[in-house]
């Protein structure tokens, strides 16, 4: 056990709570219809509505984007994409933390790890191009943040504080140790 280890396991846990923690946040934030909210002070119409769902102000309901509404809107459609992709970076990013964490030292982990978080807060700043979409620009609506924006946000700040914790912290000796030589 080297003299880094214990700041480097305390490292290494903090990269995957953060993780963890960004990934239910942008979960909860793709599940929300409160994503952007939007008004006209024209037609007196307002709602919101978010990558992949939207919601009539006064109505309950979240509903599913029809085909027609994602296939015209490329913005919209982007940030759908983008939005997954986050996802599964953060997730992979997180993984790769967790096998060198416990089992052993991959040589290279490290680039692939920032890669990965790096993705992860690139394609969660591009889900900010639904404010781009039809529903915004061509309608001429106000749109201003909703609480799927936040969670999304919040994740965003998870994503680059396991990045910032990843490039700046000592990488320990795995716990278990299975494929380290002896």
């Amino acid at each position: 056990m080297g003299c880094c280890d214990p700041c480097g396991n305390l490292a290494r846990l903090a990269i995957i709570a953060l993780t963890a923690i960004g990934i239910t946040l942008q979960t909860f934030s793709s599940k929300e219809c409160d994503w952007i909210r939007y008004t006209s002070d024209e037609t007196d119409e307002s709602g919101s509505f978010g990558p992949f769902y939207w919601q009539l102000v006064g109505s309950s309901n979240c509903t599913e984007y029809g085909a027609s509404n994602v296939e015209s809107d490329t913005l919209l459609r982007a940030s759908r994409s983008m939005m997954v992709l986050a996802l599964i970076c953060a997730f992979v990013g997180g993984c790769m933390v967790v096998f060198e964490f416990l089992c052993c030292k991959v040589p290279c982990a490290g680039c692939l790890e920032s890669l990965s978080y790096g993705a992860a807060i690139v394609c969660s700043s591009l889900i900010y191009t639904a404010f781009g979409s039809k529903l915004c620009y061509e309608n001429s609506f106000d749109c201003s943040f909703g609480m799927g924006s936040s969670y999304n946000l919040m994740a965003l700040a998870a994503y680059g504080g396991a990045w910032v914790v990843l490039c700046c912290s000592p990488k320990p000796t795995p716990l278990i140790g299975q494929c380290r030589k002896n």
